[in-house]
């Protein structure tokens, strides 16, 4: 039996699959399975995966597209061992990453699941940032009171007990979006989380990501999920808490839709307000961030730019006496 399965979904993945394949087989760490399971894919995906020839490889089938939340429950399905892992097909892992969480796993009987700081590298360009940039994360018990404000776990870092898996549940297949975040706050809720505080994955942001095609999805998926686990927590929480968390909340998505989507980020960031979060700074972004305000930014920018060039000290210019 295997210490480790490790489970990635794709979808029409053929230039990254392998890199994401190579950096498991990298770890140094080889008591592993790995569970691919293929959503659907219309190119090379699965040939671009076999042509590795590994002996520890399975790859699942699917004959339609059922969506990452479905790919990842079949893949646990099949998973033996003690430990799952996720990495998504566009996405690898940095050397040392099954080492460095097992170790916190097996020294802590009380953990339930590890993750770690991700680097986030944009296409095209290839800067690297932090993911989830400026949300700080934290480890140890009731992670959940931090999970339910904000999410800091990348799915691409998680290694999660089996049987902790098994207690929790599967991803939630009607959540198109936010499946990843729910279970983690479900996991939080039965033990501690491990997080290991240096980069341990690589995520390639795409333009044309899911939760970027539909970001209205994420009024309707994430924040219903955040109110329903509020409710179930309820009793666990007090009144400040509840309203923080969802002001939190009503923030982040209200000012990740406002530009996209006016009313309903305006709605959004209203409730913050009300909820009594980030009240100066959201009024702030409101008054800055407007379509009037950004259009008279670029008007003025090219004014900025000659009164800051003509505030430049001149150089030279005073010749041989």
């Amino acid at each position: 039996m295997p210490r480790v399965s490790v489970v990635i979904p794709c979808l029409n993945a053929e230039d990254t699959v392998v890199r994401a394949l190579q950096s498991v087989v990298r770890q140094a760490f080889d008591d592993l399975e790995i569970i691919l399971v293929d959503d659907g894919s219309t190119d090379g995906t699965v040939a671009a995966a076999r042509s590795l020839g590994l002996p520890n490889l399975t790859i699942a089938e699917s004959p339609g597209r059922q969506g990452a939340a479905a790919a990842r429950n079949r893949g646990i399905e099949r998973a033996r061992g003690a430990y799952v892992a996720f990495l998504d097909a566009d996405d690898e892992w940095l050397p040392g990453k099954l080492e460095a969480q097992l170790a916190g796993l097996e020294a802590n009987p009380r953990a339930v699941f590890a993750s770690s700081r991700c680097l986030a590298v944009e296409e095209g360009s290839g800067r690297e940032t932090w993911l989830y940039d400026r949300l700080e994360p934290t480890s140890g018990p009731e992670v959940w009171r931090t999970l339910l404000a904000y999410n800091f776990v990348g799915t691409p870092s998680v290694v999660v007990r089996r049987e902790a898996l098994d207690r929790a549940g599967p991803f939630d297949e009607t959540l198109n979006v936010a499946e990843d975040q729910d279970l983690w706050i479900r996991l939080s809720t039965l033990g501690e989380l491990v997080f290991v505080d240096r980069p341990l994955v690589r995520v390639y942001l795409r333009a044309g990501s899911l939760s970027n095609e539909n970001v209205l999805w994420r009024v309707e998926h994430e924040i219903s999920m955040v109110r329903r686990h509020v409710a179930a927590l309820a009793p666990q929480m007090t009144e400040a808490e509840r309203r923080r968390v969802l002001g939190t909340r009503y923030t982040r998505v209200g000012r990740h839709l406002y530009l996209s989507h006016p009313k309903t980020g305006l709605k959004l960031l209203a409730r913050a307000i009300r909820y009594g979060d980030s009240v100066g700074s959201n009024l702030l972004y409101l008054a800055t961030s407007s379509r009037p305000a950004l259009v008279a930014k670029d008007l003025l920018r090219p004014l900025v730019r000659t009164l800051r060039s003509r505030r430049q000290p001149q150089v030279g210019g005073l010749g041989r006496r």
